[in-house]
This record gives structure tokens, C-alpha cells and sequence, in this order.
């Protein structure tokens, strides 16, 4: 029943005149889900708006303490040069304050519509560094086999090179589509995160070519 009310309410939800959205959709959705057991379908949905409104509530609450934190240690190498600059600008509420004002604003405008597939490259550029790390481990500390090592280094490069080439279409085709307000920042986001991937896959094959480590050498031989 659910599943029918979710089909059937699925085209008008997306309008201003629908169900209340993606969040009404769901809410009612369960509603008529739960009435199959007795429960009347209005206190399903009530139970339901309850749980994606803490939903909400907790991640923006996640998601704040994280931009602060993050905030903060940019700026951690200024704490022994200019102690009054890093009271200043690590202050917790200006560090709160500074990320809210940047979320509040891509909303605004309606960049976080296009902010997550931004994200979700940087989430892919995670797992494949997350795979080139691996790869070094298994090669540098484990000293197995180089097939063994290319079980490990072909995903992690592939992973690598499939995002990064993602990333850079949605630069190109994407972003220069967006409104102005928010094209820089999306611009910079993304580029940002272009030549950081750059810089790790360098620093990868740095480390690649030096071999294991001494310390891995010595516990083999013994």
C-alpha cells in the first residue's frame, strides 16, 4: 500500500502543490504503509515526520561541528606565529558561524542541488586514495608478490582515473551551467579537490618507486 502511494504521489510530490516534497512523500508513504497493521495511517506519518525531522535536525547538527572542525585546523599552523589571529579565528561561534553562512547560501541559490554530485566525487577520490594506500601496504610492508600487488594497484587506478575524469567533465559541462552566484564556489570546490587528487597520486608513485620500508625489511629478515 505504501509502495503504491509512493508510485501514485511520486510526479506531483516534486511540485509546490504535491505532498509536501520528498519529506511529505515519505511521511505519508509510511503512513499508509503502517495502516496495513491497524496503525491509522495519520499517526504513521506523524511517527514518520518526527524521524526525518531529527534526521534533519542531527545532521545539520553533524554537519556544523564538522565544518568548524575543519575550519579550525586550517588555520592550526597560525597558533604559534600570530596566537591572537587563531583566537580569533578559530573562535567557535565565528568557526560555526562561517559554514552555516556558506550552507545557507549555496541553498539560497540552489547550489546544493548541485554540490552532491560534486561530493560524491570526492567520496569516490576517498576510496580509490583509500586503494593506492592499500597498494602501498601491500607492497612496501607485506613485500608480496607483484601479481598480488597488481590485484590492489589496477582498481585503485582505475577508481582514480574514472573519477578524476568525472570531476573534470562535470567542470567542464556542469558547472559553467550554473547560476553566477554560485559557479565560483563550485569551481573552486571541485578544482581544489582535482589537485589534491594530482598531488596524492604523485606522492604515490613517490613512494611506490622507493620500495619497502627498512622497517619491513628487517622483520622479513629475520
Amino acid at each position: 500500500m505504501g509502495g503504491k502511494y509512493l508510485g501514485d504521489s511520486y510526479i506531483v510530490a516534486s511540485g509546490a502543490k504535491g505532498v509536501g516534497g520528498a519529506a511529505g512523500m515519505f511521511t505519508k508513504s509510511y503512513g499508509e504503509m503502517v495502516k496495513v497493521l491497524g496503525i491509522p495511517a495519520k499517526i504513521g506519518a506523524t511517527f514518520a515526520g518526527l524521524w526525518v525531522s531529527a534526521f534533519i535536525l542531527t545532521t545539520l547538527d553533524t554537519a556544523t561541528r564538522l565544518g568548524r572542525f575543519a575550519w579550525q585546523e586550517l588555520f592550526e599552523f597560525t597558533k604559534k606565529s600570530s596566537a591572537g589571529f587563531h583566537a580569533f579565528i578559530t573562535n567557535r561561534w565565528l568557526a560555526s558561524l562561517i559554514p552555516a553562512a556558506v550552507g545557507t547560501w549555496l541553498v539560497w541559490y540552489g547550489g546544493y542541488a548541485v554540490l552532491w554530485p560534486g561530493f560524491a566525487g570526492s567520496n569516490q577520490l576517498l576510496a580509490s586514495i583509500a586503494l593506492l594506500t592499500a597498494t602501498l601496504w601491500v607492497k612496501n610492508v607485506q613485500m608480496v608478490k607483484r601479481s598480488f600487488q597488481l590485484l590492489v594497484l589496477i582498481p585503485a587506478l582505475a577508481l582514480w582515473i574514472t573519477v578524476f575524469s568525472g570531476l573534470v567533465w562535470f567542470v567542464i559541462v556542469i558547472v559553467p551551467s550554473l547560476k553566477a552566484q554560485i559557479r565560483f564556489a563550485m569551481y573552486s570546490f571541485v578544482i581544489l579537490m582535482l589537485v589534491l587528487a594530482v598531488v596524492l597520486l604523485i606522492d604515490f608513485f613517490a613512494a611506490y618507486r622507493r620500495g619497502p620500508l627498512p622497517e619491513a625489511k628487517a622483520e622479513a629478515a629475520k
